[in-house]
């Protein structure tokens, strides 16, 4: 039997349609996950917990620090250094974790006073890091973010820690590595759950039993 062949151009139709078929597949994809992704960033935009927002702002206008921080013009999400809870998690749209950004970044010292002011009302916040800012106390009110399950303080100018701190019972990590500890307090015995504690680079001369 004769083998009938297609006319070249014929071919290079074919070709090209499979290419624009597939050229649109892809782009149809990728709309579908762009939409999806604004959608996700609306609804986390609409679902910030109105509370966790207000002491958020009402931090930020007692410390002049955090006001350099955080530009008046941005909206709470957009702040540097705030995690929020992903949407569809138990605590989405609550302020789960917060970071200073450190010296380097900032270009000033943190002062005991923004700590000191953290809303205690933050009570999904399990994380805290306050890293390379110069700071010499903590201040006790830490002890009132019991849901606190991770702090980092490393890299500062600590030479005590508040016995409140033995307050935060759900902490699993302690980092305070870095500073200029001469003791730390017999409470901190008390963090039945902790499973990792940094005392490295300190002047320690004693730890508690």
């Amino acid at each position: 039997a004769d083998v009938v062949k297609a006319h070249p151009h014929e071919d290079a139709l074919r070709e090209q349609q499979m290419i624009f078929e597939q050229d649109r597949f892809e782009a149809a994809v990728a709309a579908s996950k762009l939409a999806a992704f604004n959608q996700k960033k609306l609804r986390r935009l609409l679902c910030v917990s109105h509370s966790d927002s207000s002491a958020l702002y009402q931090w930020r206008c007692k410390c002049p620090a955090l006001q350099a921080i955080w530009e008046e013009k941005e909206h709470v999400t957009m702040w540097p250094g705030i995690q929020f809870g992903e949407v569809d998690s138990r605590d989405e749209g609550r302020v789960v974790g917060i970071s200073f950004p450190n010296i380097s970044e900032s270009r000033q010292p943190l002062s005991e006073d923004v700590l000191a002011a953290l809303p205690a009302n933050l009570n999904a916040l399990t994380r805290l890091t306050v890293c390379d800012r110069a700071i010499t106390s903590i201040p006790t009110s830490l002890g009132r973010i019991i849901s606190l399950t991770t702090l980092n303080l490393s890299d500062n100018q600590l030479t005590s820690l508040p016995a409140e701190l033995g307050r935060l019972t759900a902490l699993t990590m302690l980092d305070v590595s870095k500073n200029k500890l001469t003791r730390i307090p017999a409470e901190l015995g008390r963090l039945r759950s902790l499973v990792e504690l940094d005392l490295s680079n300190n002047q320690l001369t004693s730890v508690p039993a």
